[in-house]
């Protein structure tokens, strides 16, 4: 996960600059808990792509951010792994089927919802 910057020092051409602030993200989504029959519980999840009119965005209750981790040394784990986001239940699952390949990383699955009261 980073962060990025554009840079400007003087009459140069302005400079991007990229700080690593999470190391080990394969994977970061983020949804939107919509109330969308106005009694201030969260009803369903959207992304901003599907949210397309003010009205919608004026719906939004939570915004909710799930990221997937893998630990920096491979072979920790005795079977190559894969997740899949499910934009259904809007998390990362493992998946059944053993991944091809050699990469043998522990990962961990992080979801937080943050209330936003005040849009």
């Amino acid at each position: 996960l980073f962060e990025g910057r554009l840079l400007r020092s003087g009459a140069a051409a302005p400079v991007f600059s990229a700080k690593e602030l999470v190391s080990g993200v394969e994977n970061m989504q983020i949804v939107y808990g919509l109330d969308t029959n106005a009694d201030e519980n969260v009803d369903s999840y959207a992304t901003a792509s599907s949210i397309t009119t003010n009205n919608q965005w004026s719906m939004v209750r939570n915004v909710g951010i799930t990221l997937l981790l893998a630990s920096s040394d491979n072979n920790i784990s005795p079977d190559a792994n894969s997740y899949s986001y499910s934009s259904v239940r809007h998390t990362f699952t493992k998946d059944n089927t053993a991944a091809t390949g050699s990469d043998k990383r522990l990962r961990r699955v992080f979801t937080m919802h943050v209330a936003t009261p005040n849009l």
